[in-house]
């Protein structure tokens, strides 16, 4: 039983070190205690086999029910609290995007897909929908 008692105070410390080191940011939090908590469950259900006391069986489910419950509660605050937030409000969803390449296509296509960003359009206008039934491939000379 002593070891057992141990095991949850180091569990106790394990929680309390893993919020020191990464504050709230649930997804940092997951590796530092879900597996201690697995295994602190398995000790709240092996502690009634460790003891001789009549009564030995009535806590160790309930315990583990709670340590769960409170899992779960905890995760759910974790995660509306960590909810994505957008840095910047979206572009106005009519308005062109500005191209991030630094060359862009012009009379020539200089990268694979017109420019650096691979927008694979051209600014050439040369092509219309008047005249895209008249067009042919180009002669071999």
């Amino acid at each position: 039983m002593a070891g057992a008692w141990i095991y949850i105070a180091i569990f106790a410390a394990t929680v309390l070190w893993a919020f020191a080191e990464v504050g709230i940011n649930g997804w940092a939090l997951v590796p530092r205690i879900i597996a201690p908590l697995i295994i602190l469950i398995a000790t709240f259900l092996v502690m009634p086999t460790l003891s001789t006391s009549p009564s030995r069986w009535k806590w160790p489910g309930a315990a583990s029910l709670i340590v769960i419950l409170a899992t779960v509660t905890s995760g759910l605050a974790f995660s509306r609290i960590n909810a994505p937030t957008a840095s910047r409000p979206l572009p106005d969803p009519g308005s062109s995007m500005a191209g991030p390449a630094r060359m862009q296509a012009g009379e020539d296509w200089p990268a694979y897909g017109g420019s650096d960003s691979a927008r694979r359009s051209s600014p050439l206008a040369q092509i219309t929908p008047a005249n895209v039934g008249s067009l042919s491939p180009p002669r071999k000379p």
